[in-house]
């Protein structure tokens, strides 16, 4: 007798269309934000990039506690608003790599995420940039080339960290083996075995335990 593996069904991949882009877009959300206002700390670049796209969303921004610059608001209330759309936007970016890069460039995903690249590269660009010159006094130029040589560097470099740690979490948790216990991974290798069922070879098991592990 042997062990038949179940159809997931659609209710499981509809789980994970949803899951995947969510999750992969937050995560890689977090990691751009880590480089990006890592580099302005150590004083790589003066642009201040969730400072920036906070107030451009929310208009002024007014000085805040200690206890919420310790939460990673960066000391004004701008922090929470640049933070809240750094990942909205790295959860729309994904959207768009599952619905058009995943389904167009059926690669390994490290293939797929230098299009995922060149698409944050270009609304950082094309989108970030030019808003907050139009809404700021001072503009920050073509992907922050004005607060600093190095910025467009800093911008780039983090859009590829985004890229590379979305790109991956989106290909783990869109997988379905990424969902099953180990328990239920085993059971089913050996299933997939020829002549080999999961309740088979536990039956067997459980005969050798009894016999000593010796045949007549």
């Amino acid at each position: 007798m042997s062990a038949r593996r179940t159809d997931p069904g659609p209710l499981p991949r509809i789980g994970r269309a949803i899951a995947a882009p969510l999750v992969s877009g937050a995560v890689g959300a977090v990691v751009f934000l880590i480089m990006v206002q890592g580099a302005f700390r150590q004083g790589h670049t003066t642009l201040d990039f969730n400072h920036v796209l906070g107030t451009v969303i929310q208009g002024e921004a007014e000085e805040v506690g200690s206890t919420q610059e310790a939460l990673g608001v960066i000391g004004d209330t701008a922090g929470p608003t640049g933070l809240n759309a750094t990942l909205l936007a790295g959860i729309a970016l994904m959207a768009v790599h599952e619905l058009v890069t995943t389904r167009l460039l059926r690669r390994h995903w490290l293939v797929q995420a230098v299009p995922l690249w060149i698409l944050t590269v270009l609304a950082l660009g094309l989108v970030y940039a030019p808003v907050a010159d139009a809404r700021l006094d001072t503009p920050i130029g073509v992907l922050g080339a004005d607060n600093g040589a190095m910025t467009p560097v800093v911008l780039i470099l983090s859009a590829l960290g985004f890229a590379l740690i979305a790109a991956r979490c989106y290909d783990l948790l869109s997988r379905a083996s990424f969902w099953r216990s180990r328990g239920e991974s085993i059971e089913d290798a050996l299933a997939e075995m020829p002549g080999v069922g999961a309740a088979g070879s536990l039956e067997l098991a459980e005969e050798h335990r009894e016999e000593g592990g010796v045949r007549p």
